[in-house]
């Protein structure tokens, strides 16, 4: 994007647009989301004033562009956002651009402006925590994943594999109301001490400016090995500490594996170190595919003194007939168990396309087989900005919820105070 970029960088500053974030896609698009100062009216001027933006022949002309007004998304206290995207065209005449410059044209329909409108309906959204997010300090602590990416299922994910702290959490939230969060686990380097993730937390929810986040820390300790119960106990010397995940998805192919054991759910040492966590009240997040969520449900019958909460809606990766039946099967034997729950999020990993009717069943399903009481939702930022804002995360859930016709109580419930319970916070 070398061509590119500074003629970016001069349409924004030209309209003086000062807070921005700049991100470069696989797919060869360069996209902005620009915070704008300005009321919903003065909003519908920026197709106009975006006619003389840069000098570049692919951005003379605004005659294909088109904004797109949205409500109840971006809503920053009355400011406006602005997604600007540069990329591939494939119409070089429309776009005046040169044959050999084609991938730093600007596509048709790419202006979005999201904002409220004087008078709108208020958001219904309620109140709620955000109970499975991730932060990480690359300057200061390790995680091997994301200084040397690896082949991950979800692909190219270089948009998030920068320092994500929690300033970054409350400016992706702002104008929600994000009222507490829960913190789980993101891969800390495992030849290192895992408590020191736990130790950073905290640190980061006792200091200033943090609004007490995260409000529940879920850490990370190989439950196989001997020295499990002692981890354990030092992970629960820090206040906000409340459990422990150890992913455990495996399969066949090796892309999709988390762990190098198919059978550690019966491993009695596995089993030991599980056990452990009862000692000191905390709970276990589950990280499973479907295939395996039978096995977790003995894991849960078997040993009911420990909380089980299940991570991604059970990560139903395939959406066929047959994938869906398999991840209804597994979930319902799931939440046959009465220690478990589950947290509804990161459906946009499976989605083709984020949005609320791409994820609608899944959700009500969700709800329908473990029930309002034992469900929770969650955003997994920073990971699922691969495939949406953060606003769109939480609209989708208000919206299918609102329009499943379910009770405020239920909503609060399935918002914020399940997860209280859950997490003791």
């Amino acid at each position: 994007h070398a061509e590119v970029w500074p003629e970016m960088l001069s349409a924004l500053r030209k309209h003086g647009w000062r807070n921005y974030s700049i991100f470069a896609r696989e797919d060869g698009m360069l996209f902005a989301y620009v915070e704008v100062p300005e009321s919903f009216e003065a909003a519908l001027a920026v197709r106009k004033r975006l006619t003389v933006a840069g000098r570049s022949s692919c951005l003379r002309t605004s005659r294909y562009l088109t904004v797109r007004i949205r409500t109840r998304t971006w809503l920053c206290s009355g400011r406006c956002s602005i997604r600007i995207s540069f990329g591939e065209c494939t119409n070089t005449t429309r776009c005046y651009a040169n044959a050999n410059q084609t991938t730093y044209a600007m596509r048709p329909a790419v202006l979005a402006v999201s904002c409220r409108e004087t008078g709108a309906t208020a958001m219904t959204l309620p109140p709620f925590i955000d109970t499975h997010h991730h932060l990480w300090d690359l300057e200061n602590n390790p995680y091997p994943w994301l200084t040397d990416p690896i082949d991950h299922f979800v692909g190219d994910y270089s948009i998030f594999r920068r320092t994500y702290l929690i300033s970054h959490l409350h400016a992706d939230a702002e104008g929600l109301p994000l009222v507490k969060s829960v913190h789980v686990q993101a891969e800390w380097d495992h030849e290192q001490d895992p408590v020191g993730e736990t130790a950073w937390l905290q640190s980061v929810a006792d200091s200033s400016g943090s609004l007490r986040m995260p409000h529940a820390i879920i850490g990370y300790t190989d439950l196989s090995q001997p020295g499990a119960a002692d981890e354990i106990a030092r992970h629960a010397e820090y206040a906000n500490w409340r459990g422990i995940r150890h992913m455990l998805n495996w399969a066949e192919d090796p892309k999709w594996q988390f762990t190098d054991r198919s059978d550690l759910m019966d491993d009695a040492q596995w089993r030991a170190g599980y056990s452990a966590l009862a000692d000191h009240g905390g709970s276990f997040d589950l990280q499973v595919w479907p295939w395996q969520l039978e096995s977790a449900a003995r894991l849960a019958r078997d040993i009911p003194e420990v909380p089980v909460v299940l991570d991604h809606t059970g990560m139903p990766r395939d959406w066929d007939d047959a994938g869906v039946k398999v991840w209804r099967d597994g979930m319902a034997a799931l939440a046959d168990a009465p220690n478990t729950s589950v947290k509804i999020s990161a459906l946009g990993m499976f989605a083709k396309e984020f949005g609320k009717d791409a994820i609608r069943q899944f959700v009500l399903d969700t709800i329908g087989i473990f029930g309002v009481d034992r469900c929770m939702f969650a955003s997994n930022y920073p990971v699922d900005m691969l495939f949406s804002s953060y606003a769109d995360i939480w609209n989708a859930y208000d919206e299918i919820t609102s329009e499943a016709g379910m009770t405020d109580s239920e909503r609060e419930r399935l918002f914020q105070t399940n997860a209280e319970q859950v997490y003791r916070i």
